[in-house]
């Protein structure tokens, strides 16, 4: 009984256990009553674990035993009735668990008592043949006269001692051979006999059987409505009976209802709400619309009780039940509403350009497609539940820790399912209302289904991704990894469709045919992360305008590109127009026939290491890694091709040439050619005479090295040449028209800000050679009986060309030739078309910057145009102080003595104007123009000097040069101070113009 042996070391320990609980001194010894409430407290302890057929052996066994006892008088047997609960006690210690079936057997012979086998009588002997009849008589040393009659009257009613057959006489026997293959082959050649006889029961016997058999299962229906519990309704209560806590407390709060009320047990009780929260019709609860749209479980009015726990206790655990129903029932419409409307065919008008009213995505359906799953796993573990609660009923077996009551079952649920679907209905909800319109937005999720849309189809996608992966990691900081588990299941087959699109985009591009403009009949779905713009594929922003992320602007908190995705989302893009862009050049794409496996997103989530990498950063981290190698294959194959194949290299060195004047032959060449006609108040912003110079200045020096059909020049600023001022070039416009593809890297915003450095160097050039032209020739008796006077006009041309040098060999040494160097460098390093832009893009607002070109430094850029000015009037102030007495290398020198009349002199005298110039009529001038000439101000029209001398005029430029090269030298100090990467080039700068008051 106790399993244990009397050699074992445990053993006498066992003994003196039992020994010491057994001890009468210890304490009051166990009463008869003790010993039936225990034994009826572990019967019903079984039938709550639904082990019925154990408590009824239990009780059956119990009740024998003490009927026994009571028949039993005998003083000398070993136990006594009085003794009968100590040896009881003792029995249930050292008693194994028990096993169900030997409860069954026990049942079992029960009810079926084995029939004992008659003893062997003289009367049995003599009915049987050949003793019957009155030949035998005295045979056998009968009496003499005497025969069988009235034998079994002198006979006794057991069986006399009989000799048994001897040991020696069983051996004389000779053994009997057996054929065992005879008897093989008579066992496969005779078929078995069927017996045809009738049955030896009589119909009505038959019939009342299969009647009792119909009664019996009857008694079992408890949903039948002449079903009652054969348990007696107490009306007070008995703490040793629970059945009657429910009946009395009904009776002492009297409570009134319309009809009898209705008992049942409490694993009948959950075999219905496992029904009820599969969505099917129980007795229990049943789905009601409470108010408006809001649906849910409530109890029914009329539900059967319990015994063992009142009316309110009922009502409340019934409540939590409800809850979890509703939850459950809400799904389930959602899933069907969904099915429903995919099979429904919705009109063209419904469903606008951008998606608007396309509620059901691909996204949608795949995450309904989970959702449903995962409900059919929770009915799936409710019917089998269930379905262990009928077999232990029934006593055909299960699980013997089964426990049928509703707080098992409620724990069960939460142990298994924690809150995981409450947590997708509310995924659900936040999602599909937020997406609505706002007078639809308090309806249940299924009725939303058959309500138009408010947000693009994207936003709707990315909105459910990023809600359920939110989700996710927020039931895993709060330690739920059960529900945290569920919400990754179901985030993982919804972004399928998503992860598929996006492995299309990379391995077929943009959809464009290979080598054409025309578009293939494959649009992109309205819910990719990636939005086609429709432009044309030689427009210079396609590359940045055509193809784009979807939301990367928008700032609501419902963004329209997923959060996992959204690190590598641009390489993304990026490797899907490397694709398209290469088919469209005719280029082979050498990744094709390479093995590059793309893997499933279940995949990358399973290879975290941790729960916790589940994070939304952690995620697309790893979503990135595995993603980036596989892009950067095809963003290099374009960017090989665009530099070897489309000659990136030489467009790029040619721009420089001509734009950063890196070639000086064509830049010396150019400007005096241009400031030629300028100086001499002639015509120089003609079209044809622009584009005829610097189309001939190049092709006579640099034929190959620059495509002078690729260099147009235009001038749109005020067409009058007589304007002293840098600002006149402000309107000169120089283009370079790159192939393609090369106008996505040569853009008109980059032209534009190489157009700017452009005209920085000619300004600088021409104040340059406006200080070169003041040299005086010693032969003019008039300027040598002015030397003294000429040294104040030497002294101020020394410091304009101090500064003019100083800031001709900051932008050109410090800023162009270094800022070409790094450009070069990173221009090697770029791995994608993406990469060059934006390697040449920086690279431009660096110059710019440095140059004080951008936004950022417009006072400092006004100050050198101020002081560039003041180098032109300068020049004009010495002509006419000198006459045409200039130092020019492009003329010839003339000695000549003629006379010149005082009104000649008088004239060259007042040649300089300081007027504004005349308006312009006609057509030409526009609204743009007039603006233009409000905002100009240079230094030649912020002062007059008609009435001023000639030293004068040098003294006002003198101090008016001083002040602005000290505010600029503040300003360039400032910059220098700087953290940033300019600070190196404004320091060099600054330390130049430190010289400026020694």
């Amino acid at each position: 009984m106790t399993g244990e042996v009397a050699d074992e070391d445990d053993f006498a320990t066992t003994v003196d256990h039992v020994a010491k609980n057994l001890d009468q001194g210890a304490g009051p010894s166990i009463g008869l009553d003790k010993m039936d409430a225990r034994i009826r407290g572990l019967a019903q302890k079984a039938r709550i674990r639904l082990q019925d057929a154990w408590a009824e052996a239990l009780e059956a066994s119990y009740s024998t035993l003490k009927s026994y006892m009571r028949k039993t008088k005998d003083l000398d047997q070993d136990i006594t009735p009085s003794r009968l609960p100590e040896h009881l006690q003792l029995l249930i210690m050292l008693s194994s668990p028990p096993d169900s079936s030997v409860a069954r057997n026990y049942l079992h012979k029960l009810a079926h008592p084995e029939k004992t086998a008659a003893g062997l009588t003289w009367k049995d002997i003599l009915d049987e043949e050949p003793f019957a009849g009155q030949h035998w008589e005295g045979v056998y040393g009968l009496p003499p006269g005497s025969t069988v009659e009235g034998w079994e009257t002198m006979s006794i009613e057991s069986t006399p001692p009989l000799s048994p057959l001897s040991y020696l006489d069983d051996r004389s026997v000779s053994p009997v051979p057996l054929d065992l293959a005879g008897d093989i082959e008579a066992c496969e050649m005779t078929p078995a006999y069927i017996s045809l006889e009738p049955s030896k029961h009589s119909p009505s016997q038959l019939l009342f059987d299969h009647r009792r058999d119909v009664e019996v299962l009857q008694a079992k229906q408890y949903w039948r409505k002449d079903w009652h519990m054969d348990v007696p309704l107490a009306k007070s209560f008995n703490p040793s009976i629970p059945s009657s806590l429910g009946p009395s407390m009904m009776h002492a709060m009297r409570e009134q209802s319309s009809s009898r009320p209705t008992y049942i047990h409490e694993h009948d009780a959950t075999r219905e709400i496992l029904m009820g929260l599969q969505g099917h019709r129980n007795m229990l609860v049943q789905w009601t619309h409470v108010s408006g749209m809001c649906f849910s479980f409530q109890p029914i009015p009329e539900f059967p009780r319990m015994l063992h726990v009142t009316l309110g206790t009922q009502k409340s655990l019934l409540s939590r039940f409800c809850e979890i129903a509703t939850t459950l029932e809400h799904l389930r419409k959602f899933v069907a509403a969904v099915y429903t409307s995919i099979n429904k065919t919705p009109p063209a008008s419904s469903v606008s350009r951008f998606g608007l009213n396309q509620r059901i995505t691909r996204v949608v359906e795949a995450s309904t497609e989970a959702v449903a799953a995962e409900v059919q796993i929770f009915d799936q573990w409710c019917a089998s539940r269930e379905q262990a609660l009928i077999r232990s009923a029934a006593g055909a077996g299960g699980d013997g820790d089964l426990v049928a009551t509703f707080l098992s079952v409620e724990k069960a649920i939460r142990d298994r399912f924690s809150r995981s679907f409450d947590a997708l209905l509310e995924c659900l909800r936040l999602v599909m209302r937020s997406a609505s319109r706002p007078q639809d937005r308090e309806a249940e999720i299924w009725v939303l289904m058959e309500l138009p849309g408010a947000i693009p189809a994207s936003q709707v996608s990315s909105s459910l991704l990023n809600v359920l992966l939110d989700s996710a990691q927020r039931s895993l900081v709060m330690g739920d990894p059960v529900t945290h588990e569920v919400l990754m299941k179901v985030f993982v087959a919804s972004a399928r469709p998503l992860w598929s699109m996006t492995w299309r985009w990379i391995r077929e591009g943009m959809p464009f045919e290979s080598g054409t403009e025309k578009r293939t009949t494959s649009a992109l779905d309205p819910e990719f992360f990636v939005e086609d713009h429709e432009l044309s594929l030689y427009d210079p922003d396609f590359w940045a305008e055509s193809f784009a992320l979807r939301g990367l602007d928008d700032e609501d908190t419902a963004r329209m590109l997923p959060n996992f995705i959204r690190p590598i989302a641009p390489h993304i893009l990026a490797a899907g127009k490397a694709v398209g862009l290469t088919r469209a050049l005719g280029a082979p794409a050498d990744h094709e026939d390479e093995d590059y496996s793309w893997p499933s997103l279940s995949t990358i989530v399973n290879a975290a290491i941790a729960p916790r990498m589940h994070a939304t950063e952690d995620l697309a981290r790893l979503v990135h890694e595995r993603v980036l190698p596989i892009c950067l294959v095809r963003e290099t194959r374009l960017a090989a091709v665009i530099t070897q194949e489309c000659e990136f290299v030489y467009h790029l060195s040619a721009i420089q040439d001509v734009y950063t004047m890196k070639r000086g032959d064509i830049a010396s060449t150019f400007c005096e050619v241009l400031f030629a006609k300028m100086d001499t108040s002639q015509s120089w912003t003609d079209y044809h005479f622009l584009n005829s110079s610097l189309r001939q200045i190049i092709e006579g020096s640099a034929a190959g090295d620059v495509p002078a059909s690729a260099l147009r020049l235009t001038y749109s600023g005020r067409r009058h040449s007589e304007v002293r001022s840098s600002a006149a070039l402000n309107g000169l416009r120089l283009e370079y028209t790159a192939p393609f593809p090369l106008t996505y890297v040569f853009g008109p915003d980059a032209m534009r800000m190489y157009n700017s450095i452009f005209i920085l160097l000619l300004q600088i050039r021409h104040s340059k050679r406006a200080l070169e032209r003041a040299l005086v020739r010693s032969s003019n008796p008039n300027i040598v009986q002015r030397a003294e006077g000429m040294k104040i006009f030497y002294a101020l041309r020394s410091r304009l060309s101090w500064f003019i040098g100083g800031l001709f060999d900051h932008v050109t040494t410090y800023v162009l030739q270094t800022e070409a160097i790094v450009l070069e460098k990173a221009r090697q390093a770029a791995q994608s078309l993406d990469d060059l832009i934006a390697v040449h893009h920086d690279h431009l607002t660096r110059v710019l910057s440095r140059c004080f070109l951008d936004d950022k430094t417009p006072n400092l850029k006004a100050m050198i145009m101020a002081i560039l000015d003041i180098c032109l009037q300068f020049g004009d102030t010495f002509v006419a102080f000198a006459g045409d007495t200039t130092y020019d290398s492009r003329r010839p020198h003339f000695s000549t003595h003629k006379h010149r009349s005082r009104r000649a002199a008088h004239l060259r005298r007042n040649v300089v104007g300081f007027e504004l110039p005349p308006a312009e009529s006609g057509d030409d001038s526009s609204e743009d123009d007039l603006e233009g000439r409000e905002a100009e101000m240079s230094y030649t029209t912020s002062a007059s000097f008609v009435d001023l001398d000639f030293f004068g005029q040098v003294d006002r430029m003198s101090r008016e040069l001083d002040s602005l090269v000290r505010s600029l030298r503040k300003g360039v100090e400032a910059l220098a101070g700087d953290t940033t990467e300019a600070a190196s080039a404004f320091g060099i700068f600054a330390f130049t113009l430190e010289d400026w008051d020694r």
